[in-house]
């Protein structure tokens, strides 16, 4: 078998020779570059223009090593007949997986239950009630939970907990933690233009963010949340203002 190496076009396929033929590899009558020639990588030798090297099979048998019997391609069809997938294995793994949505979906109303029932503040305490709720978990699961139901801690009147700003039992302004915890977290506000500063506590700008965006408010395009600010930007100036004199009523 002769098989370019490194070839300057793509139509230069690996190509099968009889054992009996003879290749004759022949070097150009003009060339400004050396040519060498070598077996394995040993030691080149050194061909001249027009110089013509013959290739054949050799006379003397080389003896090689092997490490067991085995038949790759035995093996290769024994590996994909075990992978074979039966109608029945492929139903059995869509009721797995359906089962595994499902508990997931039960797991997720169940952390918003607990959070609402209990003032929960760490993830190793809501670990330890879903394992009471027989939710077998880690707690980089329940990190993950926390993230995807966008629960944040917020300030209460209870101290510090987990809250939803998707969960309508617990939005903040009919309950009143909206003012709590702007009263706990924010230093001030101003505008400029149609963009509303929130200034806040080291670290407390995510939560005021969030129970802000609870609120829903009218006539606001969007927010960004840094670690002691956070913007809100809204529609016109005039809005800016209107919200603006609206947060300043509750800043402690």
């Amino acid at each position: 078998m002769v098989t370019p190496i490194c070839p300057h076009s793509l139509a230069s396929p690996a190509m099968v020779f009889a054992q009996e033929r003879k290749l004759n590899v022949c070097v150009g009558q003009v060339t400004d570059d050396e040519v060498f020639i070598s077996c394995d990588g040993g030691i080149g030798y050194p061909l001249k223009a027009g110089a013509t090297a013959e290739i054949r099979l050799s006379d003397q048998n080389v003896k090689l090593i092997t490490f067991g019997r085995a038949d790759q391609f035995q093996a290769i069809d024994q590996k994909l007949r075990k992978k074979t997938i039966t109608r029945e294995a492929i139903f059995k793994m869509a009721r797995s997986r359906k089962e595994d949505t499902k508990t997931k979906a039960e797991r997720l109303q169940t952390i918003l239950r607990l959070v609402q029932e209990h003032p929960i503040s760490r993830q190793e305490v809501l670990l330890e009630h879903l394992r009471n709720e027989g939710f077998e978990v880690t707690q980089a699961t329940v990190s993950r939970d926390i993230r995807e139901l966008c629960l944040v801690k917020a300030a209460t009147t209870e101290g510090y907990r987990y809250v939803s700003s998707r969960n309508e039992s617990f939005n903040p302004k009919t309950q009143g933690r909206f003012e709590t915890i702007f009263h706990e977290s924010v230093l001030g506000v101003d505008y400029a233009g149609h963009v509303v500063l929130v200034k806040c506590y080291s670290g407390m700008a995510n939560a005021a963010c969030e129970v802000f965006d609870a609120l829903q408010w009218k006539n606001v395009v969007g927010t960004l949340s840094g670690d002691d600010t956070f913007l809100i930007v809204a529609r016109s100036e005039r809005d800016a203002k209107t919200i603006c004199s609206e947060l300043t009523r509750h800043i402690g």
